[in-house]
């Protein structure tokens, strides 16, 4: 397991320094989603995680299907990211990943989106969620914690 968590470290910490390389504005757009998706997924359980995660690998699907050619197109980027976040709080929770290695993963994909400048608004959302796909947005219905505390948000300005 040691080997195999290290592996799968080094290969989103890799994706991610290439991510970091890329235009200011496409940095953003990555962050953007990652940090939505991140914010959106935070409080959930295994099985919904596992369902984020899911939904990520087939965006990267749709993403490739509709031209996207590298890994760090911000179509194919953000879902990779935010799959190996879930993937790596999956791992954690279940020790199928190395802990240093689950921990580095979270802790690097959650610094992407924070060095950006973006943090929780009073929704818990980084920026409005106008570039998620609905299938992200629709999630909170699929167990109701997301979509519960999307609508007290609304009604108390904090989050939950």
């Amino acid at each position: 397991m040691f080997f195999r968590s290290l592996f799968y470290e080094r290969t989103i910490l890799k994706h991610l320094e290439r991510v970091e390389q890329l235009p200011a504005e496409v940095q953003t757009e990555i962050a953007t989603r990652v940090g939505n998706l991140v914010e959106l997924a935070r409080p959930v359980g295994d099985a919904l995680l596992e369902r984020f995660a899911e939904i990520a690998r087939q965006e990267q699907l749709l993403a490739v299907k509709g031209g996207a050619k590298s890994d760090t197109e911000p179509q194919w980027a953000a879902p990779a990211i935010s799959e190996a976040w879930c993937n790596a709080r999956l791992g954690l929770a279940k020790g199928s990943l190395n802990r240093h290695s689950a921990v580095a993963i979270i802790a690097a994909v959650e610094s992407l989106y924070q060095e950006e400048g973006f943090g929780p608004s009073p929704l818990g959302l980084i920026m409005p969620a106008k570039d998620l796909s609905p299938r992200f947005l629709s999630l909170g219905t699929v167990g109701g914690q997301c979509e519960d505390r999307f609508q007290s948000n609304l009604g108390t300005g904090k989050p939950r």
